[in-house]
């Protein structure tokens, strides 16, 4: 049975070379919800998001809508009470027992705090230069 990720917008921070290396397989099952693909929307056409961040983002739809076999996608209702949707994706794979992937550590200690797996992926770059 292949391991399921309930993606996040955050991963177009990471290395695409490095994300189809690792979960681009028939091992691998992604997951994407409707609040997701809509924040992935926004980015594309954010003018202050990297060229290489809108390429991942094109690649993610695009794997989306060919690849049924090893994607999935559902529609998340966002709770008002949040004031993100983090809260609902992080509820929605406590449910479904999923493995959240992302590279925003706040998510990530999210999932901590609920016992929610997560995968915690690099971004392909940090400056430091300003802590």
């Amino acid at each position: 049975m292949p391991k399921k990720y309930l993606i996040d917008t955050s991963i177009i921070a990471s290395s695409l070379k490095n994300f189809k290396n690792k979960f681009i397989s028939d091992d691998v099952t992604l997951i994407l919800s409707n609040l997701t693909f809509q924040e992935l929307e926004e980015r594309k056409i954010d003018p202050t998001c990297s060229v290489t961040a809108k390429k991942f983002v094109c690649f993610l739809i695009d794997l989306f809508v060919t690849n049924t076999k090893n994607t999935e996608v559902f529609i998340l209702e966002h709770d008002n009470s949040s004031n993100h949707i983090d809260q609902d994706l992080v509820m929605y794979a406590k449910e479904h027992n999923l493995c959240i992937l992302t590279c925003d550590k706040g998510l990530a200690l999210r999932c901590r705090f609920y016992g929610v797996e997560c995968d915690l992926i690099s971004v392909r770059y940090y400056d430091t230069s300003e802590l």
